[in-house]
Order: structure tokens, then C-alpha cells, then sequence
């Protein structure tokens, strides 16, 4: 095909050429590659479209403000992605006489490059995609964390001991109280005891007898002296009159010692029931200074858990604000990673391989289409230049080689005349050596003679 039988080709086609580094020159004598290299090319263009608007998402996360700069790092995101794959692109050279082109050693590491700018491309995807989810998680993980800082704050107070401690106390002291306040009822000592038990034992066995003889002395006597006294009534009684009756006397003295042996035994009641009551005073005090004792400890545990808990509640309050004020990219990103819901998982790694597929496209094209017309004429081209050069290279070195054997000869040449001067130089120097040496010789032997 001459040259004015171009075949015609747009100008979108054209800009695609371009961005997909091929040589437009020989690229316009294969008409059959047009598509295929303008499908590369609006591959590569999609590929840093992407780029550029998640750079500029990306950008927008971080500075809000700056709208110049959010424009200007989404250009150079843009730029540099389309860099690298126009680069990748450009490195796959196919040799046309080569049957038995293997894919793998070209797609591996250009894949895995592919895998590591889509897992940067899709972040600021995902984050716009799952923005509801990574706010409600991230307010979520704040609560546990903050739920959590208690937690171990309370067990770096020791809140959980404090608060058994002030339990127990409280327990203690309403025991106490209720000791205090119920008196000798519930003494424990086991002195008041034994008096209490042998003061019921005589209030019980003991004294009802005694009782009873007193009270039926005084009715014997009562009785028999209404009977005396009606007896008596006709004449003036004097207490001598008493006396001079044997029964009355009798009755009279054991009346008396009846209530003589109820006395003595209410007296010793009595006597039991005072040292009773000064053991259960005793013990009443012991028990009221214990339990002041008890009080003042348990307002001093109180007083710490309460400063304690104001401590928390301080810490606990500076790290919630903390937590809440970590809104940045990274929280996000490490929130949307471990986030626990299946759905947003498959959702976002579908997101990451349809940017993989876009990324990597344009070498799998340029990897998987046979062998065209451009590929042949790029061979040519490289042979051409090849032979040109070698020929050149060769002509390079006749000239080098002609202009070293000239350099040799004259060198040779030179070397030659001045060794010839050189032998000159020193025949005659020679020569007027002798002769000088001969005269010396003449005069000295003149002188020996």
C-alpha cells in the first residue's frame, strides 16, 4: 500500500493511539490494528478516569477545605496510574517469529502490580459506597471501646473490691446498729449468758415456790389471826397478848421467814441481774466503739470509691471524646476491613475486582490478541534499525581500524627516525669522547716519560 493509500483513520482514534503509546508512525501503515489499539487506549483512559476520580475522593476525605489541592493530587493520581499502565503496556514486545509465546511471564508481575493500584483505587469507592455502614460501626466500636475503657479502668481502680468492701461494711454496721438498738437481748458474751439462764432458772424452778410459801404463810397467818382476834374481841388485846399464843407466833415466823427466804432469793436475782447488766453495758460499749470504728472505715472506703469513680468518669470522659474525634481515613479504612457483616464484605471485594478487571485489561488485550500487521511492521522496523545500525557499527570500525593502522604506521615511522637520530646523537658523542680521552691519555703519558 503506497503512502497517498492510507487508510483513514478518525481523530478519536488517533488521541487513543497516543494514549496508548503506540507508534503512530507505523501504526498507520496497519490498518488492520486500528481498533486494537484504540481499544487499549480508551482502556488506559477509563483506567486513570477511575484513578482520577478516586483520588479526588480520596482527597476529599482528608482535606475538605482545599478544593485546588483535592484537584491537583486526583491530576497527579490520575497521571501516575496512566503512567503505569501505558508503561505496562508499551513493555510487551510480541516477536512475530516466535510461535510458542508464553502469557505468564509477561501477566504475573504486571498483575500483581494491577492488584495493588485497584486495592488503592477502591478505598475511596468503598467508603463512599458504605457510608451509613462505616458510620454506624465506627459509632458501635466506640461504645464497646468505650464500655471496654471502663471496664479496665475499674480494674485498675480496684472498684469491684472497693465496692464489696463498702457492702460489707454497710452490712457490718447495720448489724451493729441493730445490736445497739436491741440492747441486751442479743449480748453474746457468755458470762451474761450463764446469768441471764441461772437468773430464768430461779425466776423459773426457785422462786414460784418461795412464792407460794410466802403467800400461803400469809394467808395461814391472816387467816388464824381474824380467828384470834375474834376471840380476842370481848377484851382489850396488847401485844403481849400475841405473844402468849404459841399458834399465832408460830404461824407469825414462819410468815416472816417465808418472805425473809422469797427476799433473799429476789435479792440474789437482783445481784445476778446488776453484774448481768453491767457485763451487757460493757459489751454495749465495745459495740458501739467497734461500730464507730466500722463507720469511720466505711466512710473512708466510700470516700475512695467515690474519688475513684469521679477519676473514671474523668478518663473515661477524655477517652470517649478522643475516640469520637477519630473520624479520619484510617479509622474508616481499618473499620470497612473488619467490619463483620457478609453482605458489605461481597459487596466491596466485587467493587475491588470489577477496578482489577478495568486495570488489567488493557495488558490482557495487548497480551491475547494474535499477532497483526503492527506487530509485524514494529519487527521490521527493529530489524531495519538493527541491520542499519550493525552496518553502521561496521563501517565505524573499518574507519577506526583504517585510521589505527595509519596511527601505527607513522608511530613506527617516527619511532624510527628518532632512533636513527638517537644512534647519531650517540656515535658522535662517542667519537669526541675518544678523541677527547685520547689527548688526556697523550699528555699523561708525555708527563710519565
Amino acid at each position: 500500500m503506497k503512502k497517498n493509500e492510507e487508510v483513514h483513520y478518525s481523530k478519536i482514534q488517533y488521541i487513543f493511539w497516543v494514549i496508548a503509546g503506540s507508534e503512530i508512525s507505523a501504526l498507520k501503515k496497519c490498518p488492520n490494528d486500528y481498533n486494537r489499539h484504540a481499544n487499549i487506549g480508551l482502556m488506559i483512559f477509563i483506567t486513570s478516569l477511575f484513578a482520577g476520580l478516586m483520588g479526588y475522593i480520596a482527597g476529599k476525605t482528608f482535606v475538605k477545605d482545599n478544593e485546588i489541592g483535592v484537584i491537583g493530587f486526583a491530576l497527579v493520581w490520575a497521571f501516575l496510574i496512566f503512567s503505569l499502565d501505558r508503561s505496562m503496556v508499551n513493555s510487551i514486545k510480541k516477536d512475530p517469529t516466535i510461535t510458542d509465546f508464553r502469557i505468564l511471564p509477561y501477566f504475573v508481575p504486571r498483575f500483581i502490580l494491577a492488584i495493588i493500584l485497584s486495592f488503592f483505587m477502591s478505598i475511596p469507592l468503598d467508603h463512599i459506597v458504605f457510608h451509613e455502614k462505616i458510620k454506624f460501626e465506627m459509632d458501635k466500636n466506640n461504645a464497646q471501646n468505650w464500655l471496654k475503657r471502663q471496664a479496665d479502668l475499674s480494674v485498675g481502680y480496684n472498684i469491684k473490691a472497693d465496692t464489696l468492701q463498702v457492702a460489707r461494711l454497710e452490712k457490718e454496721t447495720e448489724k451493729l446498729e441493730d445490736m445497739i438498738n436491741k440492747g441486751c437481748d442479743l449480748c453474746p458474751v457468755a458470762e451474761y449468758k450463764n446469768l441471764k439462764n441461772q437468773i430464768n432458772d430461779i425466776n423459773r424452778k426457785e422462786l414460784p415456790g418461795l412464792l407460794n410459801k410466802k403467800q400461803i404463810a400469809d394467808k395461814n397467818y391472816n387467816s388464824y389471826y381474824k380467828i384470834w382476834k375474834n376471840r380476842q374481841s370481848q377484851a382489850d388485846a396488847t401485844p403481849q397478848d400475841f405473844k402468849s399464843d404459841s399458834k399465832l407466833t408460830s404461824l407469825n415466823t414462819a410468815k416472816r421467814k417465808a418472805a425473809g427466804d422469797y427476799g433473799r432469793k429476789l435479792g440474789e436475782i437482783s445481784s445476778l441481774a446488776s453484774q448481768a447488766n453491767r457485763i451487757c453495758n460493757d459489751w454495749l460499749e465495745e459495740t458501739k466503739v467497734s461500730k464507730a470504728k466500722k463507720d469511720s472505715s466505711l466512710a473512708v472506703t466510700q470516700s475512695k470509691v467515690r474519688a475513684n469513680q469521679d477519676s473514671i468518669k474523668k478518663q473515661s470522659d477524655g477517652y470517649k471524646g478522643m475516640i469520637e474525634s477519630m473520624q479520619g481515613f484510617d479509622t474508616q479504612f481499618t473499620t470497612l476491613f473488619l467490619m463483620p457483616n457478609a453482605g458489605v464484605q461481597v459487596l466491596k471485594w466485587l467493587i475491588f475486582l470489577a477496578l482489577l478487571v478495568i486495570e488489567i485489561l488493557p495488558t490482557y488485550l495487548k497480551l491475547k490478541t494474535p499477532v497483526g500487521q503492527y506487530d509485524w511492521e514494529m519487527y521490521k522496523l527493529e530489524k531495519v534499525t538493527e541491520m542499519e545500525a550493525k552496518v553502521k557499527i561496521k563501517l565505524l570500525e573499518d574507519e577506526l581500524q583504517k585510521i589505527e593502522s595509519y596511527r601505527s604506521e607513522k608511530e613506527i615511522q617516527l619511532n624510527k627516525n628518532l632512533i636513527d637520530k638517537v644512534t647519531d646523537i650517540e656515535e658522535a658523542l662517542a667519537n669526541e669522547m675518544l678523541v677527547e680521552w685520547e689527548k688526556k691519555a697523550r699528555v699523561e703519558m708525555i708527563k710519565n716519560i
